[in-house]
């Protein structure tokens, strides 16, 4: 009953989550107030006495005590949809205020469902007195049910990672990351739209962090396809038609009003056959996130009906939000993906779309076309932790594999956190993407190139 009264739908999709998250009493602590008085707030104490021309090293005034008192932050993890249920007015409220109703990925609903048995929920609310201020959506890695410490913050670009006011980031990244290293975690892998974590001070920890200007994942629709592929530039926008035609010859159809059991059908089959092929968890994971919200489904249909390429999503507020994409692996010279992200995009123009999200990444061909965004991605590991010489030694052995040229298996780097070269970090985030004018350049026109030889055969 009490769930029904909390939000509309809650009561639908809250039972299966609070049955799936009940053994998550490890992650689950709560601590009282004075406990949750990290290192970050007594150090943002300090700077805002000695703005107010203090000194940290004096006795604090009577003044100086109670800005201390306002500045006072104190953290609690929420572990499962109980604690999320507990304080859902207060997260409400704080979403109200920064007009992020219609964000997504900041919804607690939708980051619960993002979670599974081996991600499972460790966010961190922030208080001010009895007014939450801030919320780090965070999850911790889990291994047969045991939680590693391997915490991650944050999508490919950074969206969902941090809910608050821009004048509170630096302090709320700062309390928050205190509040994990105090609570289990010792490696944190965290991605934020914005810099307001360069400002941020984390105490016994390993950083290593790394912002820049990025290509966006919001690519803004205008209101005809015409108008669409005149905002590309002209090498995309002639590989969007010339395949597009070439699919059309070949009996290629495009299916916008695909059903459930076709689509799983089609994503059953695909798998099998692509080049990147889906894992189960991510597969689960669609399949929960498009119930959720109530998705969309899309294929492409060679002569016999047989579906090459699947693309799924959903809307909310005109915009589209493409979650996953399967094409088939041995049509690649068709260029599947090309073709059917812009006849979804013909078909979301001519159903009122204005805005194209790509979910946990970014489109290689159309992604220089988005709104460019900061981007930070912060590495941070307890200093003091039994894991940091094992961390040290991952990190060595991959340096030992590179330098003779061997492969490096793709679990070692995660497990390594901070403790890597720069270089490699860096290739891990969103930063690699940001190509120079030159290199961009001369990709375009190798895939010309590419282009005018099949035309000629």
């Amino acid at each position: 009953m009490t769930t029904k009264m909390v939000r509309p739908g809650l009561a639908v999709h809250v039972p299966w989550l609070l049955r799936r998250d009940g053994n998550c009493d490890g992650v689950n602590r709560r601590w009282n107030a004075e406990r949750r008085l990290g290192l970050a707030t007594e150090r943002r104490i300090d700077r805002e006495v000695a703005a107010h021309g203090g000194s940290p090293a004096e006795p604090i005034s009577a003044g100086a005590l109670a800005l201390s008192e306002t500045c006072a932050i104190r953290t609690e993890i929420l572990g499962n949809a109980e604690d999320f249920i507990r304080v859902w007015q207060s997260i409400a409220k704080l979403r109200r205020s920064l007009s992020s109703e219609g964000d997504v990925l900041t919804d607690p609903i939708h980051f619960l469902t993002d979670t599974d048995s081996t991600r499972r929920p460790h966010a961190v609310a922030c208080w001010m007195g009895d007014d939450l201020i801030g919320i780090l959506f965070a999850t911790c890695y889990h291994m047969l049910g045991v939680p590693t410490g391997y915490a991650f913050s944050g999508d490919f670009t950074g969206r969902g990672s941090l809910l608050a006011r821009p004048e509170h980031k630096a302090l709320i990244i700062e309390a928050a990351v205190c509040c994990l290293m105090r609570n289990g975690v010792h490696s944190l892998r965290m991605r934020i739209d914005s810099a307001a974590s360069m400002a941020a001070v984390f105490p016994d920890c390993h950083v290593q962090q790394f912002a820049d200007r990025v290509p966006g994942d919001r690519l803004a629709l205008p209101d005809t396809y015409d108008g669409f592929l005149s905002t590309l530039g002209k090498h995309t926008r002639r590989n969007i038609r010339y395949y597009t035609r070439r699919a059309i010859t070949a009996g290629i159809v495009f299916d916008s009003q695909a059903s459930d059991e076709d689509y799983a059908a089609a994503i059953d089959q695909l798998n099998r056959v692509a080049d990147f092929p889906n894992t189960n968890l991510e597969l689960e994971r669609a399949k929960r996130l498009l119930a959720l919200h109530g998705g969309s489904r899309f294929l492409l249909r060679d002569q016999s009906g047989e579906a090459i390429a699947a693309l799924s999503g959903f809307s909310k507020e005109g915009r589209f939000y493409l979650l996953a994409q399967l094409n088939h692996g041995q049509l690649r010279n068709l260029s599947l993906s090309l073709v059917l992200r812009g006849r979804v995009i013909d078909h979301l123009i001519a159903t009122g779309h204005t805005e194209l999200q790509f979910m946990d990444s970014s489109s290689r061909s159309l992604g220089r076309f988005c709104a460019p965004q900061d981007h930070c991605t912060l590495f941070v590991d307890r200093r003091r932790s039994i894991m940091v010489p094992f961390k040290m030694l991952v990190g060595r052995a991959i340096d030992l594999f590179a330098s003779c040229e061997w492969p490096v298996p793709t679990v070692m780097e995660p497990l390594s956190g901070s403790f890597l070269t720069h270089h490699r970090l860096a290739a891990c985030t969103a930063i690699r993407h940001v190509a120079s004018p030159e290199r961009e350049t001369k990709e375009w026109v190798m895939q010309e190139k590419q282009v005018a030889v099949s035309q000629i055969v």
